[in-house]
């Protein structure tokens, strides 16, 4: 039997490296190679050769080395760091890179153009929404990053640094000034009105490549704004103002409202409602059967021969359908200046004026009153237009109150026309708004020019005439016509909205409430409290300003009647009254029966009436 071979131990199968390797690996680590291919090479050898050193293989497990083979290895491991992107910026990119619906994240705030902007920015409107800079005509803007040029639909959001006063600029990052533009709505751009750019707005502008147009400029251009008629026509025609709203008659109109449902503090101001004018010569109370508290007439000093007439007439005014008072003189006289002021005015009672109170002063403040007037020359009138009318304000309770005068110019004769007067505010003095007191709107045609006064406010007095009005008393068939008022809150010239005719009515009845004759109208009810007299209540329409007083023409034309008999009044009073109703106590033959039920009626025609007065005479 031969000899048994064992296994060698573990530390025999390590076999020591072959001397012709040993000989290898001592040349390979003396390569000193001329090209990075051959360091490359003799790197890859020398592990090759520690490998080796470590983990001998069989012969015919070893791989042959030759430059050829490496150097295709290599060459394509330099490819690869070629085309990869190293983390510290080194590698610039060559071609769009698909990001396969992932997205970079963590990234910083663009810092110039050609960096792409982080999400926030955008949110945040940071790029184009810059702080203001420069002065108020001269505005400037430097966003981060700063624009090189202006281009086409560029926008930009910024707060003014100051309000602008007119034409104005804006220059973005030192780029080159450009106008700021507003467009009329019409097509047409132009210069922003002062104001328009605002502390207190942020104004958003864009580059047309010429200007900068502002789109939202703070007061209210309205070119373009018409309220629709039947067929449109309107919106074609319409000129615009800028700066100005437009309303329901396609007028410009700027206006800040005072408090209240309708802002005119005068009352009747179109003369819906007749004037009663019991009070004043040349008027006869038959011929206003109804009348609110407002429009009457006077001398304002001593008793004067009646040298004038006052009508109310129809299809006055600018718009031609308004009723009008005509002051006519009838007897003209050389020397006006001789005689006493006419003038016609309109009330209003004191609590009518609290939309006209600054309530910060509790004084009257800036106001305004507009009016549509005619003027009309008699033959051998000295005047010629252009006119100048005086107007008044004046308190009833005279005394310690107030009072304003001035002048408003009326340009042509035998044309309507609406005018205005600017108030300032009252300084000191307040003008009484009390239930019991009243103002007044006083416009002199005629008077004694030693009477003349400069515009202003002053202590009440009686001087109605402003310096250089023109007096119309020179001439017969002179006359003013006066219709549409209003006196309201603010400096703005508006034109004249009526208020609704139940409002009218309603204050009508407030004041005077008149019934004519009428065969059989029944009054009022009441019953019999004795056999000669009755007492009949006459509820009122609406709450009048105070208890009226009766008046009474011709009480033979009214009687009592009752279920089976009728009687004439004899004399027929106020027996007591309320703002919300009137007793009156009817005088009868003795035919009554007291406590029956009875009727006040009209018994016939003719110019008798019934009034009840709570007028402020």
């Amino acid at each position: 039997m031969g000899a048994t071979k064992t296994s060698p131990s573990r530390t025999e199968s390590t076999a020591k490296i072959p001397l012709r390797d040993k000989v290898l690996f001592s040349k390979l680590t003396k390569i000193k190679s001329p090209g990075r291919n051959m360091s490359l090479l003799a790197l890859k050898y020398l592990g090759v050769a520690m490998c080796l050193a470590a983990s001998p293989l069989r012969k015919c497990q070893r791989v042959k080395i030759n430059a050829s083979r490496m150097d295709a290895e290599f060459d394509g491991i330099a490819t690869g760091l070629s085309t990869a992107i190293t983390k510290d910026g080194q590698t610039t990119i060559t071609a769009d890179l698909p990001m396969a619906t992932n997205k970079h994240t963590g990234v910083g705030n663009a810092a110039a153009r050609t960096d792409y902007a982080a999400a926030g920015q955008v949110q945040d409107a940071s790029l184009v929404a810059v702080a203001g800079g420069g002065a108020a005509d001269v505005q400037t803007l430097t966003p981060s990053p700063s624009i090189t040029a202006y281009a086409d639909y560029q926008r930009f959001w910024f707060l003014p640094v100051a309000d602008n006063t007119g034409a104005c600029t804006l220059n973005v990052s030192a780029v080159g000034a450009k106008d700021i533009k507003i467009s009329d709505g019409a097509g047409t751009l132009t210069d922003p009105a002062a104001g328009d750019l605002d502390t207190a707005i942020i104004a958003d502008v864009i580059y047309d490549g010429t200007q900068f147009i502002l789109q939202n400029p703070a007061t209210f251009a309205a070119g373009g704004v018409q309220s629709l008629d039947a067929d449109l026509t309107a919106i074609a025609g319409l000129a615009h103002t800028s700066g100005k709203a437009v309303v329901s008659d396609g007028s410009a109109w700027t206006a800040d409202y005072p408090t209240g449902f309708y802002p005119n503090a005068a009352r009747n101001p179109s003369m819906r409602w007749s004037q009663r004018g019991t009070s004043h010569p040349g008027m006869a109370p038959t011929s206003t059967p109804m009348t609110l508290d407002g429009w009457k007439w006077s001398y304002w000093d001593g008793a004067q021969t009646v040298v004038e007439t006052v009508s109310q007439e129809s299809n006055g005014g600018v718009d031609g359908n308004s009723k009008w008072m005509k002051r006519l003189v009838t007897t003209g006289t050389a020397s006006p200046e001789a005689i006493c002021a006419y003038t016609m005015y309109l009330y209003h009672e004191g609590n009518h004026l609290q939309p006209l109170i600054d309530p910060t002063t509790g004084f009257i403040g800036e106001t305004m009153i507009g009016a549509d007037v005619f003027v009309h020359l008699g033959a051998g009138s000295g005047l010629s237009a252009p006119f100048t009318l005086s107007w008044s304000i004046q308190c009833l309770d005279l005394g310690t109150q107030k009072s304003y005068t001035g002048g408003v110019t009326v340009t042509a004769e035998d044309t309507w026309e609406r005018v205005y007067l600017s108030i300032p505010s009252e300084a000191a003095g307040q003008m009484d708004n009390d239930t019991g007191h009243a103002a007044s709107l006083v416009w002199t045609i005629g008077g004694n020019t030693s009477k003349d006064i400069d515009a202003g406010w002053r202590t009440q007095d009686q001087n109605f005439m402003v310096t250089g009005f023109s007096d119309f008393g020179d001439a017969a068939d002179n006359y003013v016509g006066l219709t549409n008022v209003d006196w309201y809150r603010g400096t703005n010239e508006r034109p004249f909205v009526a208020p609704s005719y139940e409002t009218d009515e309603k204050e009508a009845y407030r004041y005077y409430r008149r019934f004519e004759t009428g065969t059989s109208m029944r009054l009022a009810r009441g019953h019999s409290n004795t056999t000669t007299a009755a007492l009949c209540l006459i509820p009122h329409m609406v709450e009048m300003r105070e208890p009226p007083v009766l008046a009474v023409s011709g009480v033979t034309d009214f009687d009592i009647q009752r279920a089976a008999a009728s009687s004439a009044v004899t004399n027929l009073v106020m027996n007591k009254a309320s703002v919300w109703n009137s007793e009156l106590n009817a005088t009868t033959g003795a035919t009554q029966v007291a406590g029956q039920g009875v009727e006040l009626l009209f018994d016939a025609g003719g110019t008798r009436f019934l009034a009840l007065d709570a007028d402020l005479d």
